[in-house]
């Protein structure tokens, strides 16, 4: 009893979130079962009707409260520093999974998040070393890489120049 107790919870449940009749005609068959083969077999139902849940949940949040990227993009600007910064922070910041909020994200601003981020970061490193006299290893602390081998790297590859090549060529102008 204690089985289909759980079953038809998680499916009153998906009814809740206004689950497709398609889907719930997927595990109809499950109430008409006298019994589940063995644990395992409830186990896996269990796990696949969670999962199910969890995902129409999702996108159920998705339809009805698309991101707000003024907030998103603001608050990027005011955590791109922090090392521990990453698009798992932001997503559970803005109360979303991983995958639904860099869809949106992707969906809304036509690049994915963690390009925007490094291309801010980068952006002002440029800035910085243009108009201070920072060492390359103070640049990278201050705009999230905790490593100046890490940011050198993601600068050549990006711009196609070391940090202090990029110095040299552009020179110090006044901030």
């Amino acid at each position: 009893c204690l089985c289909y107790d759980i079953v038809n919870v998680i499916l009153r449940a998906l009814q809740e979130i206004h689950c497709t009749s398609a889907a719930l005609d997927a595990y109809a068959a499950l109430r008409e079962r006298r019994a589940l083969g063995s644990v395992e077999e409830l186990t896996e139902t269990v796990g696949r009707l969670c999962r199910d849940a969890v995902s129409l949940l999702e996108a159920e949040q998705a339809r009805e409260a698309p991101l707000d990227m003024r907030a998103v993009l603001e608050y990027i600007d005011r955590h791109k520093a922090d090392p521990d910064f990453c698009v798992g922070s932001l997503a559970d910041r803005f109360a979303l999974s991983i995958s639904n909020f860099s869809h949106q994200f992707k969906s809304q601003l036509g690049v994915n998040v963690s390009t925007y981020i490094n291309d801010l970061r980068l952006r002002e490193a440029q800035l910085l070393l243009r108009s201070t006299d920072l060492s390359v290893g103070e640049i990278a602390l201050r705009i999230g890489y905790l490593q100046p081998s890490s940011f050198i790297r993601k600068f050549k590859q990006t711009l196609g120049q070391t940090p202090g090549e990029y110095r040299q060529q552009n020179g110090r102008s006044d901030p």
